[in-house]
């Protein structure tokens, strides 16, 4: 089904979303399907179809974090702030969803909201068992510059969250802290959990000079 649609969007059938709507209704809960059509909806400017799709699929399926958060990118993408709009629509109503509460802190920190991340961070100050939300506590903290603090909490964050995107901070603030041969360590670490190697080139040749 879906090559045959690929084919005629090709070929720019003007019939193309009559054809989305037939396939989705033959196979209504096929996650991948949905996602494919979806993708392809946006690349050929058909928003409207696209969030029309999610939102009956998100109906039907109303834990499912990742769709929902698709479908706040696709209402939001033209403006940013809309986007944390709906962000915060999707955590309020769902405040157990840990993927959501992530991908708003990332949001509010990309667009530098510092202050409404903060106020967003300090919903879950009790809990300790939450390392994206020292992540983010530990990047605020490098934003303004209270570097020790924010090392400490890197640390914290990396003890229950092993990703190298934590590593890669522990580098960043270490160098500040001039701390350098930390940092190159870190770095290392970082380039053994992912392959990174242009970057923690990068970074190790600012270290050096």
């Amino acid at each position: 089904y879906i090559n045959s649609i690929i084919i005629n969007l090709k070929n720019r059938d003007n019939n193309i979303k009559f054809k989305f709507d037939n396939v989705l209704s033959k196979f209504p809960d096929n996650r991948s399907l949905l996602l494919a059509i979806v993708d392809y909806s946006i690349k050929y400017k058909k928003e409207d179809a696209a969030v029309n799709y999610i939102q009956n699929y998100a109906k039907r399926n109303t834990n499912d974090a990742e769709i929902n958060i698709i479908l706040r990118q696709i209402k939001g993408i033209d403006k940013p702030e809309n986007l944390v709009n709906l962000l915060y629509e999707l955590v309020n109503k769902y405040p157990d969803n840990e993927t959501g509460s992530r991908y708003l802190a990332m949001n509010l920190y990309a667009n530098r909201n510092m202050g409404k991340l903060e106020k967003y961070l300090n919903r879950f100050k009790s809990d300790n068992t939450k390392g994206w939300v020292m992540f983010y506590t530990a990047l605020l903290d490098s934003y303004n510059e209270n570097l020790k603090t924010a090392l400490d909490e890197f640390e914290s964050s990396y003890k229950l969250d092993k990703h190298w995107e934590i590593l890669y901070n522990l580098s960043i603030v270490s160098q500040y802290n001039k701390n350098y041969n930390k940092a190159i360590e870190y770095l290392q670490q970082a380039d053994n959990s992912l392959m990174y190697s242009e970057l923690n080139l990068k970074v190790k040749s600012i270290i050096r000079t």
